[in-house]
Order: structure tokens, then C-alpha cells, then sequence
């Protein structure tokens, strides 16, 4: 497992991977990143000059808590989120999975 980047890249069910493979593509010339479920933070879309969909998909997020079917990740400010976004936050981030479901959910504080 890896946390780097606030994206669920890989989820089996019957041993069929049912996400689109997180991978870049070339679009207009353009380097795209596409598949998996990314967490899109602080923003969701494009704004002039900032990276697209925000920076946290792109960030190593910490293990809080892990049990055999779910994980808690944190993310909080820091001297690289400042340069983009100049507000202090936290991000948790937990995941359960069972056989045929994933749950995700998100809290900003």
C-alpha cells in the first residue's frame, strides 16, 4: 500500500479490478492525470496558475489508524501546502472496504 497521494487506485471484487488504472495521459499536449478516486482538495476543477483539482491527490498522506478493513489517512498543512494555499487545515481520509463495497468518506477541519 502506499499513501502517496490522496487516491484509492486499486479495488477487486471477485478478483476483478473494477477502477480505472490510475495513469497519465496525453491530451491536447497536455500531461492529464486520469482513473482511480482521487480526493480532490481545496478545489475541484482548474483556476489559473494552481494545479488542476488541487494538491492533495498529489501529497503523501499519513496512516492514523489501520485495521484489517479500513484505514483512516490524515493530511494537514504544511510549508509546501502554504505556497499554493495559504490556510491552515486538516484532511482525514477513511476507507472500509467489505467483499463488494468500498465506503469512502472525507472530513476538512
Amino acid at each position: 500500500m502506499s499513501t502517496n497521494g490522496g487516491c484509492v487506485q486499486r479495488f477487486l471484487v471477485n478478483d476483478l479490478d473494477i477502477l480505472y488504472p490510475e495513469t497519465l495521459l496525453e491530451i491536447n499536449g497536455q500531461t492529464k492525470k486520469r482513473g482511480g478516486v482521487p480526493i480532490l482538495f481545496p478545489w475541484a476543477g482548474a483556476l489559473e496558475n494552481y494545479p488542476q483539482h488541487g494538491f492533495a491527490r498529489d501529497m503523501e498522506w499519513k496512516v492514523i489508524d489501520q485495521e484489517s478493513n479500513e484505514i483512516l489517512l490524515g493530511l494537514k498543512d504544511n510549508e509546501q501546502t502554504f505556497k499554493i494555499f495559504p490556510y491552515h487545515f486538516r484532511n482525514g481520509l477513511k476507507i472500509e472496504l467489505n467483499e463488494k463495497r468500498m465506503f469512502l468518506s472525507v472530513s476538512c477541519f
